[in-house]
């Protein structure tokens, strides 16, 4: 079995019940993070041209922008 099917493996088998409480906050903790930095970014220069690059990339959209829209190849998505 290689890593990648351990990992989906163990994923696969995992409950909300079986994370501990406090790995569950501090998950949502990162998440608010993560998404508290997009909101104030999004307007930057840098992030309009990241979304520029992304939009002209080509290639199978399949990931959603976040904040402000739109979809793109996975890579490209993540650094918009």
């Amino acid at each position: 079995m290689t890593a990648t099917e351990a990992l989906a493996h163990f994923v696969h088998g995992l409950t909300l019940e079986a994370i501990p409480v406090p790995v569950r906050a501090y998950a949502k903790l990162c998440l608010l993070d993560t998404l508290g930095i997009a909101l104030a970014g999004h307007a930057e220069p840098s992030t309009r041209a990241a979304r520029c690059v992304a939009e002209q990339a080509g290639g199978a959209s399949h990931a959603p922008m976040l904040v402000q829209g739109g979809r793109a190849p996975a890579a490209q998505a993540a650094l918009a």
